[in-house]
């Protein structure tokens, strides 16, 4: 597992485990998840002779798991797809539009593509932006 030692590859699993049902609670119980660059405070045991313990020493934050804005001046097609409710027709009508407008000076002007409307954009509202 990518020449990573007994302990590290212990590690690597407890985490993804961690974040896995962490994620499906947060489903379950209907809650947000943190905000960006709010830290997980959070401690890990391991089976170790000597207790080893991960407490915050990652400095894990989540802002490392959730991306940056997305700049909808420069995203391709295949990158504004990973907007939610942006599949490949409306990806496309994105980019061509930018292609023939030229750039987008506010995100809000996104909504001058067809087939975005307010719903949609406050869906990705907080997640793009025209740097």
């Amino acid at each position: 597992m990518f020449n990573l030692t007994r302990q590290e590859q212990l590690i690597v699993l407890l985490l993804t485990t961690g974040l896995i049902i962490g994620s499906i609670v947060l489903i379950v119980r209907g809650r947000p998840a943190p905000a960006a660059g709010e830290p997980l405070d959070f401690t890990v045991e391991l089976p170790a002779g000597d207790g080893v313990k991960l407490e915050n020493v990652i400095g894990l934050k989540t802002d490392r798991l959730v991306p940056d804005k997305m700049n909808i001046n420069t995203a391709t097609a295949h990158e504004l797809e990973s907007l939610p409710g942006i599949g490949p027709v409306l990806a496309g009508r994105i980019v061509e539009y930018r292609e023939e407008n030229g750039r987008f000076n506010d995100t809000r002007e996104i909504l001058e593509v067809s087939g975005i409307g307010e719903r949609k954009y406050g869906d990705i509202e907080g997640l793009i932006t025209v740097e």
